[in-house]
C-alpha cells in the first residue's frame, strides 16, 4: 500500500505485481487497485482477472464482480457457477449433494476470489471455519445451524433477512457472503 503514496511510479509497480508468480502477491495488488477509478487501471484488472475454467466453468465474469466491489451481483453470479458445475441448474436449487460433487481445486477458486477481493472478510473458508467454531458438521442439528446464520448475519433476533436486505458491502459481518442458498432458503 506504500506504494501508491509514490504517484504513478507507485501505481505502475503495483499494476506490475498483477503478473507475479505468487498468488498472494497478485491477489494484494487486486485489492489495492479494485477501488480505484481510473479507467487504466479498470482495463489493467479486468485484462489481468483469472480465467479459471474448470471443465465448461468459467470464473472471470464472478472475478471481474468482485474486483470493482459488486458484491450483490457477484452473489448472485456465484451461485449460477455453483448450480451450473454441480449439475443443479435444472432444479434451481443448491442442495448439499451438489456441492459435495464440486472438486476441491473449483471450490478453492471460488473462495480464493472472494477472499482476495474482499481483503479477507467473505469466503468459504471463512463460512466453515464459522461453521466449525460452532460445532458444525455433516450430521448438526439445527440449532447450530441457526447460530451460523446468526452469526453471519443471515438471521437476525431470530427471524430470516430476506435477501434484498443482505449487507452487500465490506461492512458486513466475516463470512456474510457469498450467500449460499442451499436446499431453496
Amino acid at each position: 500500500s506504500k506504494a501508491l503514496t509514490y504517484g504513478q511510479a507507485g501505481l505502475d509497480f503495483i499494476i506490475q505485481t498483477l503478473e507475479d508468480n505468487s498468488e498472494p502477491v497478485r491477489w494484494a495488488a487486486y485489492s489495492l487497485l479494485k477501488e480505484r477509478a481510473e479507467p487504466r487501471v479498470q482495463q489493467v484488472l479486468q485484462r489481468h482477472l483469472p480465467s479459471i475454467s474448470p471443465g465448461e466453468i468459467d470464473c472471470t465474469r464472478l472475478g471481474g464482480l468482485l474486483a470493482v466491489g459488486n458484491w450483490k451481483e457477484a452473489d448472485r453470479e456465484t451461485a449460477a457457477i455453483l448450480l451450473k458445475a454441480s449439475g443443479g441448474e435444472s432444479a434451481g436449487i443448491l442442495k448439499l449433494k451438489h456441492i459435495e460433487s464440486l472438486s476441491p481445486k473449483f471450490l478453492g477458486t471460488i473462495n480464493h476470489l472472494w477472499f482476495g477481493c474482499s481483503n479477507g472478510q467473505f469466503g468459504l473458508d471463512i463460512q466453515a471455519s464459522i461453521w466449525q467454531s460452532l460445532g458444525g458438521h455433516a450430521d448438526a442439528d439445527y440449532q447450530i445451524w441457526y447460530r451460523f446464520c446468526d452469526r453471519i448475519g443471515w438471521r437476525t433476533n431470530n427471524f430470516w433477512v430476506p435477501y434484498d436486505h443482505l449487507t452487500f458491502s465490506l461492512e458486513a459481518p466475516k463470512g456474510h457472503l457469498p450467500f449460499l442458498p442451499i436446499g431453496g432458503f
